[in-house]
């Protein structure tokens, strides 16, 4: 799962190298927005169960209704737009949250550094007032 353009996967359970449930597994460290169908001969409540507990979004059973199929697979397609779009949001938020800190602790400074100098040149010109009105 290198290919970071990938983001909808389907698998069978049987498989010849890893079984299905066990790539379900190994697809939750993926660390980005993935849904996983699972298409497979076993359509028990055990196994759908066992695959949607483990990570699989949905579950399409063979022989494969490809109407059915192409429903799933375009509310997959929905589901992970949204979850893109959410993490979008939430990154957007977290980055104009940390601008506006970053613009308030300036003004902050900006205030700080104006009422030292205000009273830097106060202070001289007080004494030179001071002077001139005793004399």
């Amino acid at each position: 799962m290198e290919d970071p353009s990938i983001g909808i996967i389907v698998t069978d359970i049987n498989m010849p190298i890893m079984d299905g449930l066990t790539f379900l597994n190994e697809l939750k460290a993926v660390q980005r927005p993935t849904r996983a169908i699972v298409a497979s001969a076993y359509g028990d409540m055990g196994n759908i169960r066992t695959a949607m507990n483990r990570g699989a979004y949905d579950f399409v059973t063979k022989p494969i209704d490809f109407s059915d199929l192409e429903t799933t697979l375009q509310k997959t397609i929905n589901d992970l737009q949204l979850l893109i779009e959410g993490i979008q949001a939430k990154e957007n938020l977290n980055q104009a949250v940390e601008e506006k800190e970053v613009a308030l602790q300036s003004a902050a400074f900006k205030q700080q550094f104006l009422a030292n100098m205000s009273h830097e040149i106060r202070t001289p010109l007080n004494a030179v007032g001071y002077d001139q009105s005793s004399a």
